[in-house]
């Protein structure tokens, strides 16, 4: 079976939710599958157990990156395993505010500074990254220079 998992687990704090599925994908074997870890928003600890097994499990970071515990997460998580969520709507930098698709770039500013990168190399890597979990074609590239965005976007992690 080659295809990728999308996993979305998430709890009030106590990640029985996380231990749980991840109980489940070693019990059932399915270790070799792709797995997307949607809204990833565990600590270092839940991540370390999920980087330990499975090996091509990702994992998507969004606003709420800017949460501590999350942070940190998102400055250990391996870079070849990486992602960034852009418009999970309810979880907005700005309280009862719906996201847009450019809070990405807020994502990997924060993601960036947490990991002394630049945005565009975060950026970069988990557009490779998306590209590989999905199994996208070659030809299929996404050529956004954020210096095209503007200046100030290059600013961003310095600022979160």
């Amino acid at each position: 079976m080659d295809m990728t998992v999308i996993v979305h687990c998430r709890d009030e704090g106590s990640r029985e939710s996380s231990q749980r599925v991840l109980s489940l994908v070693r019990e059932m074997n399915l270790t070799h599958l792709r797995i997307h870890r949607l809204c990833f928003t565990d600590g270092l600890e839940e991540l370390q157990k999920w980087m330990a097994c499975p090996p091509n499990v990702y994992f998507i970071f969004t606003a709420v990156v800017r949460d501590e515990p999350i942070r940190l997460s998102a400055a250990n998580v391996y870079l070849d395993k990486l992602l960034l969520e852009s418009d999970s709507q309810y979880l907005s930098f700005k309280p009862h505010h719906l996201n847009t698709p450019w809070v990405v770039l807020e994502v990997a500013g924060v993601v960036a500074g947490a990991r002394g990168m630049y945005i565009q190399d975060v950026m970069e890597s988990a557009s490779q990254n998306f590209r590989r979990i999905y199994r996208l074609p070659s030809w299929f590239r996404d050529d956004v220079n954020l210096e095209d965005v503007g200046a100030d976007i290059w600013e961003l992690s310095k600022c979160m």
